[in-house]
């Protein structure tokens, strides 16, 4: 598949609709903090899920959150996309989780990301009864703070599903060179 070029990605609204409101009250007590002509049009407007928006502007709200609210940690970035997950999964996609069975359920996270990006894909699989290898492929630019929130957000998934001590282990890191992010999570049931 060939890789969309940047300025053709999209990201639903549903991305964004909870990060544009956490971001609009920390620059009410943050008056100097800075963002893109984009991004201020954007604070005016009302998000809608469904909707398809430019992934710049995507970038630049987590990466801005990423720095300002969870201090560059990856840990932090892996809870906020746990945090996403839980509430988008349950609320919105619930197709996707089959209680009882986290192994289905990250097996069909993989057939999520299209209803989230136009770019990309993401695979799943497994070989055992606690734990899934994920792949984000045809993203090689995807950095560490999105790349945690991806693997965050499969951890919901997979909390949902009825998952406990779930833990992720890197595998392969496009910010280090690599052409595609590889993890693996880890649980009991």
């Amino acid at each position: 598949m060939p890789q969309i070029p940047i300025e053709e990605r999209r990201a639903k609204g549903i991305n964004i609709i909870d990060l544009v409101k956490v971001l609009k009250i920390y620059r009410r007590t943050h008056k100097n903090a800075v963002f893109s002509k984009d991004v201020e049009a954007l604070f005016k407007e009302r998000i809608l899920p469904n909707k398809w928006y430019s992934y710049r502007i995507f970038l630049e709200l987590i990466n801005f959150a990423y720095k300002n609210l969870l201090a560059s940690k990856e840990d932090n970035a892996v809870q906020l996309g746990m945090a996403g997950g839980l509430v988008v999964l349950k609320e919105y996609h619930g197709v996707f989780i089959e209680e009882g069975d986290p192994i289905a359920t990250l097996l069909s996270l993989r057939h999520s990301w299209r209803s989230y990006f136009n770019f990309g894909f993401h695979e799943a699989k497994s070989d055992d009864d606690h734990s899934v290898e994920m792949t984000v492929g045809d993203y090689p630019d995807v950095g560490p703070c999105h790349a945690h929130m991806i693997i965050g957000w499969d951890m919901g998934g997979a909390k949902l599903a009825g998952a406990s001590d779930i833990r992720y282990e890197l595998l392969t890191r496009p910010w280090e060179g690599a052409g595609q992010l590889t993890y693996i999570i880890r649980f009991r049931v």
